[in-house]
């Protein structure tokens, strides 16, 4: 339901129906996936053990083993007599034979659950060969590489990294310069009252407090702004970035061989 609300025009469906009941999936296909569902006009690549679909599909591409066997339309395959067609044959004949003769039914699932365990055995053996193939996974320690700092710098763009880091730079020199210029405020012959001030502005050359309270109030008001611009500047570097590295990892996770997975 919520990649039909997406509105997307391509769904990629790996094997929804095999987690409900036989009626529930061909209503769901019937409605939804089918030729005449709610996605009757976007592209569909349906992955599917659902034999009783194949008719209604466009195009069929029968895998086996990781590898691409045969494409086409249903009744094409059919008619080529290949692999799919056998495999209907047998399907076919195989649910005819239960219909008509429900004691075969146990029969058949013993031989299948033999057929099954069988597959396993062998699956284990030679999972066991494969065993000297697999290296073991192990986590970095340490410090992080230089490399992967200045990649994610990189997809965060330069101009975005350099400007924060001013931006951040800048208000902590804001935050020392009103240090220093309260000290030299305090040193200076400036006081409060008007009278003394009217009296010392001579001698100050003429800086009142307005003056230094002005510089003052500016350095202060300074050190806010650059540290909000720098946030700003962050939060919109992390989601470039963050972009940036998702779909360099998608393209090639969707390139990549058979053989990575």
């Amino acid at each position: 339901a919520r990649a039909i609300y997406q509105d997307a025009d391509v769904y990629l469906l790996d094997d929804p129906l095999s987690a409900v009941d036989s009626h529930v999936g061909k209503h769901i296909f019937d409605k939804v996936i089918g030729p005449e569902g709610v996605l009757k006009r976007k592209v569909r690549l349906l992955v599917t053990h659902g034999i009783s679909f194949l008719p209604q599909c466009d195009l069929i591409v029968v895998m086996d083993q990781g590898r691409i066997r045969e494409v086409g339309a249903y009744a094409e395959l059919i008619d080529n007599e290949g692999a799919f067609a056998e495999f209907i044959r047998t399907y076919s004949n195989v649910e005819e034979k239960l219909e008509d003769d429900p004691g075969m039914k146990g029969e058949f699932i013993t031989r299948q659950l033999s057929k099954q365990k069988s597959v396993e055995e062998e699956a284990k053996e030679s999972e066991v060969g494969k065993k000297a193939l697999i290296k073991e996974e192990r986590a970095e320690r340490g410090a992080v590489k230089f490399s992967v700092i200045y990649a994610y710098i990189k997809a965060c763009t330069l101009s975005l990294s350099f400007l924060t880091l001013f931006l951040f730079i800048a208000s902590n020199g804001l935050l020392v310069a009103s240090n220093f210029w309260l000290n030299v405020w305090s040193n200076s012959n400036v006081n409060t009252t008007d009278d003394v001030n009217a009296t010392n502005s001579t001698a100050d050359s003429g800086k009142g407090l307005e003056y230094y309270l002005g510089i003052y109030a500016a350095l202060g008001l300074g050190q806010p702004v650059f540290i909000l611009l720098g946030l700003l500047c962050i939060a919109t570097a992390s989601v470039i970035g963050s972009r940036v590295l998702h779909d360099k990892m998608l393209f090639n996770i969707l390139r990549s061989p058979m053989s990575f997975f």
